[in-house]
């Protein structure tokens, strides 16, 4: 994921200018200063554009990009205490949605959270899908930019944009062209940049540019009729209209940007918790691997099991857990079988949300690609394990839980290599010791959410537990 950082001075942000440009700096960031007046001295990576206003500054911006993923447009007086966290998070959900446009919220804006925001995102704490994003610090994907170049390129044409002196309605027109390209925009509500109040410039000489600018568009685009929905329904959401919403604006658009198939085993204990089980056809599809659980109270059944699978010792002592583990282990062997190259499981009493898909493929895109097995549920009773070298990223830290197998993404590799621990050491510990030991123990590379991110499955306590312990 790489990317192209535009800071806009003038003579008004010259000091706010300078202090971003040493944060990036310092962070290794790619960046280019356009300076529209108020340069002291010569400094590599500024350039002099003239003076030109928002409209020519963004149209500099898009002229210079090489093809990075992003384009990031922030104007000097954004008012970001550190500008790299904002790239940063650019960087994590680009990697992770079907990101158009993404932007911070701002103090002394219009579009805030309650003018703009239509649903948050499963899983995160802060991150929502959008309507608008005004225009003070701006990330466009790649197909959004180009798109928006080529009709910028039009505008110059007709208008001359060295001739507009303000800059309203281009927020409008980036929103619309990433609805148009089923991309969301996406926002953070908790990164809030402080704006100043006011402007410099003439309001009334701003609204007419603005609807010369959105008309030029909407007529370039040969969509009128799409773009002037996107455009009413952001005006609609601007008033609270509870009517507007992600499915309004988005129709079917897809939130990720590479879905993985979700194959999964259920190993089913009790009859009781049937109900469970439904649930989970339902929210995750027929895609599930028909695998038969070991009984370990069932001496035939138990049996069988150490007479199919000679190499494993079986060191455990309660018949419960004797057969929770075998059940783990002959999915584990299913996996490998079959060349599968992850899979998930759950135990019948996990209650799955409706959200387990989307933080499924969101775990995936997130993990390490060297994950072995990643746990879809970690109790709030563990929390207390977490500590900040065990952190990935904001979503993922390596395994610190000690119990519970709730449900986990197991991959090819690290189904490989649970075999062959077992087939060295044993069953000699109940399965989930042995699973998040051994990742303690670094012979395995387990991970988990993070204490922040709420599990998308969740303990089921109506029916009590068939294995005693």
């Amino acid at each position: 994921m790489n990317t192209q950082v535009f800071l806009v001075n003038w003579d008004a942000t010259y000091d706010r200018v300078v202090r971003a440009e040493n944060q990036l700096l310092a962070a290794g960031i790619k960046y280019t200063v356009l300076d529209s007046g108020g340069a002291k001295e010569p400094r590599p990576n500024w350039v002099n554009i003239g003076d030109v206003r928002f409209y020519g500054q963004l149209y500099e911006a898009l002229k210079r990009m090489q093809g990075e993923d992003y384009c990031i447009f922030v104007l000097g007086d954004a008012g970001f205490d550190q500008i790299g966290p904002f790239v940063s998070r650019v960087v994590e959900c680009g990697s992770i949605y079907n990101m158009g446009v993404f932007a911070p919220h701002y103090s002394h804006s219009p579009w805030g959270p309650a003018q703009t925001t239509l649903e948050s995102i499963p899983g995160s704490n802060s991150l929502v899908i959008a309507s608008q994003t005004d225009g003070i610090a701006t990330a466009f994907h790649k197909d959004v930019y180009t798109v928006l170049l080529n009709y910028m390129a039009y505008l110059d044409s007709q208008v001359g944009i060295v001739n507009l002196r303000t800059g309203w309605g281009m927020d409008y027109i980036w929103c619309a062209i990433s609805v148009l390209l089923g991309k969301y925009i996406i926002r953070d509500t908790q990164m809030i940049a402080q704006h100043p109040q006011g402007s410099s410039y003439d309001h009334g000489e701003a609204a007419h540019e603005m609807n010369l600018v959105m008309s030029t568009y909407s007529q370039w685009s040969e969509l009128p009729e799409q773009v002037g929905y996107i455009y009413n329904q952001a005006q609609r959401k601007m008033s609270q209209d509870p009517a507007v919403t992600t499915k309004s604006l988005y129709g079917n658009a897809d939130l990720f940007i590479n879905t993985k198939e979700l194959v999964y085993h259920i190993i089913r204990i009790s009859d009781d918790r049937s109900y469970l089980v439904d649930k989970a056809l339902s929210v995750l599809g027929n895609k599930w691997l028909p695998i038969t659980a070991v009984n370990g109270y069932d001496k035939t059944s138990r049996s069988e099991f150490e007479t199919l699978n000679p190499n494993v010792k079986s060191l455990l002592f309660k018949d419960g857990e004797f057969g929770c583990f075998a059940s783990h282990y002959m999915f584990w062997k299913y996996v490998v079988d079959n060349n599968i190259e992850q899979a998930v499981v759950l135990e019948d009493d996990a209650d799955v949300q409706n959200n387990f898909p989307f933080m499924y493929q969101q775990a995936l895109s997130l993990l390490p690609p060297t994950y072995e097995v990643f746990s879809m549920y970690v109790d709030k009773n563990q929390y207390g394990r977490f500590n900040e070298s065990l952190r990935v990223n904001n979503y993922i830290a390596r395994g610190y839980q000690d119990w519970s197998t709730l449900s986990y993404v197991v991959s090819l590799k690290g189904a490989k290599k649970l075999i062959e621990i077992v087939e060295r050491n044993g069953m000699d510990q109940p399965v989930d010791w042995f699973i998040f030991r051994n990742g303690h123990d670094g012979n395995l590379e387990v991970y988990t959410w993070t204490p922040s991110v709420a599990p998308p499955v969740i303990i089921d306590n109506s029916t009590p537990p068939q294995i005693k312990r």
